[in-house]
């Protein structure tokens, strides 16, 4: 697979993204973005500004978005910013992911991340945060300070509301530039990843 420039959630609580100081809408993505988003930065908290991202889809079933989400081990073929989305262990509502965020320009950074999961078909959320435990990780890669967010997938109409909570410290250094357009284009990608692959 072909890997772009992007962020994740990742998912997809992938990240890269979150880091600038500000407040309000990231230019040229509020209002009326033909992808049904509105992207917003929030205060910095610990040198740290949250995301969030809030997407009408009247066109995406959320069964559909909800089953990409729930399919951890296949994020890395859904956003092209996760050069591996491995799980490691998986109970219930709760797992362990390995990812490796990956960017042309800088280090890959890999972490593994604890997901919990909660809700139902009308409204479901896939939360993460950097798990206590980090195993087989490559030592070439950098670790992310911080790694949470969560998706949130409700029922509106036939359609869905998707919203993407985002705060991410990529550790090591990472350019300002690289910072700005993550915020914007980067976010705006991973949202798109879901769109396309939800169709």
């Amino acid at each position: 697979m072909q890997r772009r420039a992007g962020i994740a959630v990742a998912l997809v609580g992938v990240g890269l993204v979150g880091l600038a100081a500000g407040g309000g809408a990231l230019t040229g993505w509020a209002g009326g973005d033909p992808l049904g988003c509105v992207i917003e930065s929030g205060e910095s908290v610990d040198d740290v500004v949250p995301i969030r991202a809030t997407c009408t889809w009247p066109d995406r079933s959320p069964g559909r978005v909800q089953a990409i989400l729930d399919d951890l081990e296949g994020h890395s073929d859904v956003f092209s910013s996760l050069g591996a989305s491995p799980v490691l262990e998986r109970a219930g509502n709760t797992a362990l992911q390995r990812q490796v965020h990956v960017a042309p320009g800088i280090s890959d950074r890999e972490v593994v991340v604890r997901w919990d999961m909660s809700g139902g078909p009308d409204a479901k959320r896939f939360a993460w945060d950097i798990a206590d435990q980090q195993q087989g990780i490559d030592p070439d890669h950098v670790a992310p300070l911080i790694h949470q967010g969560a998706w949130e997938v409700r029922s509106a109409g036939t359609g869905a509301v998707v919203t993407y909570d985002l705060r991410y410290s990529p550790g090591g250094s990472v350019p300002y530039f690289l910072v700005r357009w993550f915020q914007g284009a980067g976010v705006r990608g991973v949202l798109e990843s879901l769109h396309s692959a939800s169709a």
